[in-house]
This record gives structure tokens, sequence and C-alpha cells, in this order.
């Protein structure tokens, strides 16, 4: 090459074309290009001006580096042949040749997008055949089983659970979901979540939020777990039976598809840098990639080809998604060129997501796709704190929120803490009044046979006794009233006591603050003086 003269190294086995414009270079010299190697097997091409120097852009045109139908590849260079690849790197597509402007030569790459689809392929395939996760690891496991406890459960090795003791001394489940994609844990009342994320961490948390599950029974709550993992549930020191049902569901393989998406952006970034899982679930959640899905949290999924061919469709829903995600998250990161390039293999992977699982549906073998797996744990039987009391009311209850007394002299509410009426502990109560009992009670047949005429079917009322006197001369100035309501049984205060026989309004009247998928205690007043029937604010579990 000289000084003021066009330049141009044509392509030649492959190699790319090298243009230098009139004036891009000074003094006289020879251009070349080599095959050059790269970090991890890549191959691509050493460009060298010898005797010259370059001291404008230079034009590098990758002959037929674009393939029709598929993402155009990335371009990068380092300038040893052991650096890491920088692909920080303006390009653009022109026809099926990829261009890139530049002041420098050093060694020059272009990167294809096959590798992220093989791996998506076969993770894809994965999710509906591998296994996930391992073996739960509980505390005090010989101490739990010792205590009189009895453990049943499904077979198989598609769950995997252990009981153990926590340090405070009350028993421990820990379940792991050992498939490859999500599923979901019901649990019935008396076993609370306190541990979620080993094994996958706390980018899949970010992701559920939005999506909507129902449980199979009013008090019953849902969880969803994600590939592998492992969550902790604690059971109540007063909790009867309990029991969790693991599940493959439309809102579980939902959250698959999301995580899938996370999983395939962070490979993706894995080309430019690295980025936190969490980052790309908050971003996901942000753009609300689950809003999409929500029509299909419904549906009826009953095969194991059929929850195949769901997941393949909630994938390629949110693929397009990610991709937007990827854009947002590389902004002020990637050059804007290079982040458009990354964000368009998504809607090209989710084509490809469609022909690796059809590949595997034959050897889907449905009962490990579609049944269930429960597990019960009966405690030993829980002893009566006070007398006739049965034992699941034993434990601390309180209502909601702040009560409010009455009001001031200029009509303002005036808000008061905890009263001793707005709590029961039947241990503290017993504590107290050692000789407390109960000296009646009765299980409401809905015909206005509760306390004061209340109609309440299903809920359960119970006189107790305060003090040394024989059950049928207890005092009423001794006698304290509960109602309980069981998980399930409502209330509302006009229908239960107004009528012409009974009374003309509730007030106050706290319908509104009962959730009757939760188990309540309710205490009645002995007097109903007013000429309105006076309401009671439920109590709800908050402590063994």
């Amino acid at each position: 090459m000289k000084t003021g003269v066009d330049t141009v190294l044509g392509s030649s086995n492959g190699s790319p074309e090298i243009s230098i414009p009139a004036g891009a270079a000074t003094g006289q010299g020879s251009l070349s290009v080599a095959p050059a190697d790269g970090p991890d097997g890549r191959k691509g091409w050493h460009i060298s001006l010898a005797g010259a120097q370059l001291t404008g852009p230079a034009t590098i045109r990758f002959r037929n580096a674009v393939t029709p139908g598929k993402p155009a590849p990335l371009v990068g260079f380092n300038e040893n042949p052991g650096d890491p690849i920088s692909y920080d790197v303006q390009s653009h597509v022109d026809g099926s040749d990829v261009v890139v402007t530049s002041t420098h030569f050093s060694n020059w790459f272009t990167d294809g997008w096959d590798w992220l689809m093989g791996w998506a392929k076969d993770h894809a395939q994965k999710m509906l055949s591998a296994t996930a996760g391992g073996d739960p690891k509980c505390d005090r496991e010989s101490e739990a089983m010792a205590s009189g406890l009895k453990v049943t459960s499904g077979s198989g090795d598609r769950v995997k659970w252990c009981v153990g003791k926590s340090p405070d001394g009350s028993t421990v489940l820990k379940v792991n979901n050992s498939r490859s994609y999500g599923v979901s844990l019901e649990r019935t009342p008396g076993l609370t979540m306190t541990r979620r994320g080993e094994n996958i961490g706390d980018g899949f948390q970010k992701l559920i939020g939005k999506i909507t599950t129902s449980p199979s029974k009013p008090g019953n709550a849902v969880d969803i777990l994600g590939p592998g993992e492992t969550a902790e549930y604690r059971l109540g020191a007063s909790a009867s039976t309990v029991g969790v049902k693991v599940d493959p569901s439309p809102p579980a393989y939902l959250a698959t598809a999301l995580w899938f998406g996370v999983q395939t952006a962070a490979m993706a970034w894995s080309k430019v840098g690295k980025v936190d899982l969490v980052k790309i679930s908050e971003g996901m959640d942000a753009l609300d990639c689950a809003g999409g899905l929500q029509s299909m949290s419904t549906a009826q999924v009953t095969s194991a080809v059929a929850a195949a061919d769901y997941l393949t469709t909630a994938i390629k829903t949110v693929m397009p998604c990610t991709g937007k995600v990827f854009k947002k998250l590389a902004k002020g990161v990637l050059l804007d060129v290079v982040a458009v390039v990354i964000a368009s293999t998504f809607a090209w992977i989710a084509g490809g997501i469609e022909t690796a699982i059809n590949g595997i549906k034959a050897a889907i073998d449905t009962a490990t796709i579609m049944n269930g797996y429960q597990i019960v744990i009966r405690p030993p039987a829980a002893v009566s704190i006070i007398p006739g009391l049965p034992a699941e009311l034993n434990g601390k209850w309180c209502t909601r929120g702040t009560p409010v007394a009455a009001a001031d002299q200029l009509g303002r509410p005036q808000s008061r803490p905890l009263g001793p009426f707005d709590c029961f502990v039947a241990a503290e109560w017993k504590k107290a009044i050692p000789d407390a009992r109960v000296i009646e009670s009765h299980i409401l047949a809905g015909n206005h046979d509760g306390f004061f005429g209340a109609d309440v079917p299903g809920a359960t009322d119970y006189t107790m006794c305060l003090g040394p006197y024989p059950d049928d001369a207890c005092p009423m100035y001794a006698q304290h009233a509960l109602r309980y309501f069981p998980a399930g049984v409502a209330w509302d205060c006009t229908k239960a006591v107004v009528g012409p026989k009974y009374w003309p309004r509730c007030e106050p009247d706290y319908t509104a603050l009962h959730d009757p998928s939760q188990p309540r205690l309710v205490t009645i007043p002995n007097h109903q003086q007013a000429r309105n029937y006076y309401d009671s604010r439920p109590m709800y579990r908050v402590g063994d």
C-alpha cells in the first residue's frame, strides 16, 4: 500500500476483505491476513500492516458471514491469542456480509449462535427427562422421629424430603423438587415456609410473584418450587396432621418457561461478560413477562405430551420478552448494536425449542411427569391445655391490626395497643386461672342456635367457667364465651344475626375482618345490652 491510494485486500479462503481509504494510512508497506487461533478453540484472522501506519478508519468485511434464517454473528477482537475476545464493536449487516469499521488491526473473529441454540435445545430436553437437585439434609432427624411423628409419602425419586428439628425445637420438613422443571407444592394449614432457594438461588423467586395459583381446598397455600429447588417448612407446635402434595401444574410450567428465559439470557450474556440471574429476573418482572402467560394459567394439562406442548408454547411466548429484557439491561453497558444483535437471538431460539421437545415426546414417562406426590406428617396427639378446649385452639390467637377504641369528645377515633381481649392464649389463661375449663360446647347447625341467636353453620361455640364453681352453677360473671371458625366457614354479621326476631343491625360490624380461608377465634361478650348487635373482631393464630 501507499499513502494517498485506496487499498483493498480481497477475501481469500474465507478471510475478511480489508479496505483502507486514501488518507487513512501513512507510509508504504504491506497489508496481510493470516489464520489466527483464539481462546476456547476459536478460529479467526490476524490482520497486520507492515511498514506503514493506520491513521484513520479501515473497513473489515466478513463475506457471507450471515446465514439465512439465523441471527447475525457477533464480531470481536483480541490483541494476543490467549486474551479474552472483546465484542464491544460497531458492526452492521450488509446483505450477507458483516462489516466493521476499525482504527486498529489485530486478531478478528466472528461468533455465530449455533452454540446457544445447542445449549437451549439440550436444556429444554433435559427439563422433561433429567433429574435435578439432591437429597436435602435435616438436622436432628433421629430426634424428630423419636418424638412420635409418623410420616408417610409417595414413591419415586422425583421428590426427596427429610424431617428434623430446628434449633428452637420445632419440627422442620425439607422438600426437594428433583425434577428439572417447576412444580406446585400445596400445603395444609400448620406448615409455614421458613426458607427456600437452596440449589437454585434467589432469581427464581423474583419471577413467580405475578403467577396466579389456587389451592384445591380453602385454607391451603401453594408454593411454586423451581427446578432442583429445596424449600423448608416449619410445623406449628399445635398443628394436627399436616401434609404437602407436589404436582406439575400450568402455573409451575409458566414459571419454568420464565426461568428458562432467564437462564438463556445469562448464557447469551456470557459471550460479552457476566450478569446476575437476579438482575435478569428483576428485569423480567419489571417488563411483566409473566403478563403474557396469565391467560394460560388455568389450562388443563392431563398428559405428558400435553405438558410438553404446553411448556413449548410458554417458552415461545416468553422468549421475545426476554430479548426486550436483554436490551434494557444492556443499555449503557454494551454498544446498542451489540445488544440488538444478541437480543435478536431469542426469538430464533424459540423456534428451535419446539423441534427439540418434539424429538423427545415419545420418550417422556407419563407417570413421572403427571403423578402427584404426597407427604403426610402426623404429630403425636396434642394435649388440651384447658380441659374441654380442643388442642387445635392451643397457641396464641390475636386480632389483626391496631384496635380502635371509642372516639374522643371531638369524634376522633382513638387507637390503643392490644388489650387482654384482643388475644387469647390458652396456656396463659390456664396459668392465671387454674380452674379454667369448658363447661359447654356446641357445633352450630345453622338454625340460629349460636350465642345470642347467631346463625353460623359449621362454627363451634364454647363456654368456659373461670372459677371453682360447679359446671351447672357457674355464674355469668365467671364465664367466658368463644366461637371457633374453621377454615372455610365464613362470617356475615348481617346474615347471621339481623332479623325480626333478633337484632336490627350490627354495630360495629367486623365482617370485613374475617378471612374465611383461615381459622379464626372470636370472644363473644357475656351480655348484649345495646339495641344493636355488638360484633367482635376475629383473632388469628400468630404463634404456638
